[in-house]
């Protein structure tokens, strides 16, 4: 398995896959495939969406990753994409390398 060499999160306008330097040079790309260190769950995406204010730790402790129950607290906004885990959430609007945000988030492999 190969692994993003710079792991990246974009508010949804870049390429989702395998991030390479190579691959950068070209266009943008963005990790499609996020894993948390800390709770050990898959990071899922929501390009086009970003989470609503009243979003907490137990509403993502008892809802990821089941996409329908996470849409009640999400919000149309076509310039970010929402992300969360169990223990950490994030609605990014531009591009921002993973180790720049307080998440312990990495890629999983492609």
């Amino acid at each position: 398995r190969h692994r993003c060499s710079q792991v990246f999160m974009d508010g949804g306008h870049a390429n989702r896959g395998l991030s390479t330097a190579f691959s950068r040079k070209y266009d943008d790309f963005v990790c499609s495939n996020l894993r948390c260190n800390d709770c050990d769950f898959t990071v899922v995406q929501f390009p086009g969406k970003k989470w609503d204010s009243s979003a907490d730790y137990m509403f993502f402790r008892e809802n990821v990753p089941s996409e329908a129950k996470l849409r009640v607290k999400m919000e149309t906004a076509p310039d970010f994409a929402a992300y969360a885990c169990q223990c950490k959430w994030l609605s990014i609007s531009s591009q921002t390398r993973v180790d720049q945000c307080q998440v312990k988030w990495s890629c999983a492999g492609h």
